[in-house]
């Protein structure tokens, strides 16, 4: 008896909607094993427009172990993030190197260049991004060859070539990145999305490698001995949601997630999650539920 309501509920569940999303985030790795710095402070701002559109500056700075020396921070690192770049931000091909650096085990989409900026620490917080460095990120995003290909999402494998701003522990290094698959819309049944209209979901967060079936995991298996940790410095996620006249947010998750208006952006929303350092990899991830209208109300409530 049990065992039915069980399946009903969940069957119930996945009528509705309220079964969560896949989640999504990023991993850091080193070019050498073994690493003996951390990365942090790290703040992660996703911002949403109304046409869904989002754009993720990533702003951190690297931290050296107890007893280590800076020497061991120049190295280039490696980002992996199971979402999509949309456009390249910097002009020229991507490092073929890195393409190559994956083995010819993935097909590749797409590749191009990222600009990467550096501000100071005063700048935090303020929406300005800084001064442009002269180096430039490379990024190529690939999905796996054969028949799993069209059933998996496409991931991005990028490159920050190494810059003395990453040591310096006054300012951070800022990477712009248009992407593409953060926003999923929520599963609900043709009732429920004709009564309340349709709802999405962000997933930002650090940590998280996914699936074991998508590409990001196979080259995180295959490095997993270069991942930078966390450190234990104050980092955070945070959403940023434009037009907040007309936006809904249902829900948000983990419940330490603060919500306010935005101190710097006039008419948006800001949502927040203050990161916990770890020692291993352990996903943290923030997800909001919304949606936006148009005209002056919500009317779908009131009509129901």
């Amino acid at each position: 008896m049990m065992k039915r309501v069980r399946g009903a509920l969940i069957a119930l569940l996945a009528l509705t909607g309220f079964l969560p999303p896949a989640a999504s985030a990023q991993v850091l790795l080193a070019s050498e094993p073994h690493p003996d710095f951390t990365v942090g402070p790290l703040f992660l701002i996703a911002t949403v427009r109304p046409d869904l559109a989002v754009t993720v500056n990533l702003s951190f700075s690297l931290t050296p172990r107890p007893g280590a020396s800076r020497g061991a921070m120049e190295q280039d690192l490696f980002l992996l993030w199971p979402a999509e770049v949309a456009e390249a931000t910097a002009t020229g091909p991507a490092d073929p190197a890195l393409a190559r650096g994956l083995g010819g085990k993935f097909v590749v989409q797409n590749s191009g260049r990222l600009q990467l900026r550096s501000r100071d620490r005063t700048l935090v917080g303020t929406g300005q991004l800084g001064e442009i460095l002269p180096q430039v990120a490379s990024y190529v995003t690939v999905t796996r060859a054969g028949a799993l290909a069209g059933q998996v999402s496409p991931v991005s494998y990028i490159k920050i070539p190494w810059t003395p701003r990453l040591t310096d522990p006054l300012t951070v290094t800022t990477l712009v990145l248009p992407l593409r698959g953060l926003v999923t819309p929520k599963p609900a049944s043709w009732v429920a999305e004709t009564f309340w209209g349709r709802r999405w979901i962000l997933t930002v967060g650090f940590g998280d490698l996914g699936s074991p079936v998508m590409p990001l995991y196979s080259i995180y298996f295959a490095h997993r001995d270069r991942v930078v940790r966390l450190a234990r410095e104050y980092s955070q996620v945070i959403a940023t949601f434009s037009d907040s006249d007309h936006l809904l947010i249902d829900d948000i998750e983990p419940a330490a997630a603060t919500r306010r208006p935005s101190r710097i952006r006039a008419g948006s929303e800001v949502v927040a999650l203050v990161l916990t350092p770890v020692d291993g990899i352990a996903p943290q991830n923030m997800k909001v539920q919304f949606s936006y209208f148009a005209g002056r109300i919500a009317w779908r409530p009131i009509l129901v």
